[in-house]
């Protein structure tokens, strides 16, 4: 079989082994795709190495899971082929360590043009799309082309985030609507690193002004909604940071004034990711793993 198209299910951390609800969620998108037909000689592949703690890989959790599905549904995989990616452990490695996979397939037509669709939940698809049209060269869609041309594999990626597959975040409480207005704050960090990298061909001035926007308005929207709550006063003590780093970062800084910052910012923003993610258990020494 000649794959038509390539899909790329985009993992997401276990807990205990298991998928969590996020992770199922990603899953049962590709099965409502497989169950509506829309899927068809094509290849799917599952992104999601093993995470500290964890004896399984997401891909193979999110193959077990999907398998299980299809059982209970009766639904076909029809002419498509999974394709396991199990070395990855963040979503720019997800991207790029399908490309390799993609080089041991000898069921790429290597003469044809493979279209691509992304499957994650709204929020992931919606932050990888937005980079990548504020900072292309920062974005992750332009590594996995790069990397699958070099292979002699040419991906046709549609820019419009309507083209692919976004699910639902399925969580809809307090922690979990900080937990989205924490994650558009990583623009930002990507705009940090393209600096520090050197990645950076437009004026800087021009490049920050939207992420610098974006994270404003995040951290106010945050702050808002915890307000002077006992209970979230961890929260705004890392915003105010996070805040304090994004306003020392602005006008002409050279690198090595910039990477002190990114560094502070970097780290808490990921604390701070993992602090309110409703499927962190947090327990035990969580904020040093992995």
């Amino acid at each position: 079989m000649v794959a038509e198209h390539l899909y790329i299910v985009l993992g997401k951390r276990l807990v205990d082994q298991q998928l969590t609800l996020e992770g199922r969620s990603r899953v049962d998108g590709l099965v409502k795709a497989l169950q509506r037909h829309d899927i068809d000689h094509s290849v799917i592949a599952l992104c999601g190495g093993l995470t500290l703690g964890q004896q399984i890989s997401e891909a193979k959790a999110m193959y077990h899971y999907l398998q299980s599905e299809l059982t209970r549904l009766n639904v076909s995989l029809s002419n498509n082929r999974i394709l396991l990616e199990e070395h990855s452990t963040s979503t720019v490695e997800n991207i790029e360590n399908v490309a390799l996979e993609l080089q041991k397939n000898g069921d790429i037509d290597t003469q044809k043009i493979l279209p691509v669709t992304f499957i994650s939940n709204d929020y992931h698809l919606q932050r990888i799309f937005e980079i990548q049209q504020l900072m292309d060269e920062q974005g992750l869609l332009r590594v996995l082309k790069q990397r699958c041309e070099m292979m002699g594999i040419t991906l046709a990626i549609s820019p419009d985030l309507h083209d692919h597959l976004a699910v639902k975040y399925p969580y809809t409480h307090l922690a979990a609507e900080l937990f989205l207005l924490v994650d558009q704050l990583t623009t930002y960090r990507v705009y940090l690193e393209g600096v520090v990298a050197g990645s950076h061909l437009r004026d800087l001035t021009q490049v920050r002004a939207i992420p610098y926007q974006i994270a404003y308005e995040a951290i106010l929207a945050i702050n808002h909604k915890i307000a002077d709550n006992p209970k979230w006063v961890f929260v705004r003590c890392l915003t105010d940071l996070l805040m304090q780093c994004i306003n020392a970062t602005k006008g002409a800084l050279n690198v090595s004034e910039i990477q002190p910052y990114l560094i502070l910012f970097d780290s808490n923003l990921t604390l701070l990711n993992r602090y309110l993610d409703p499927e962190n258990p947090c327990v035990g020494r969580w904020w040093r793993q992995g």
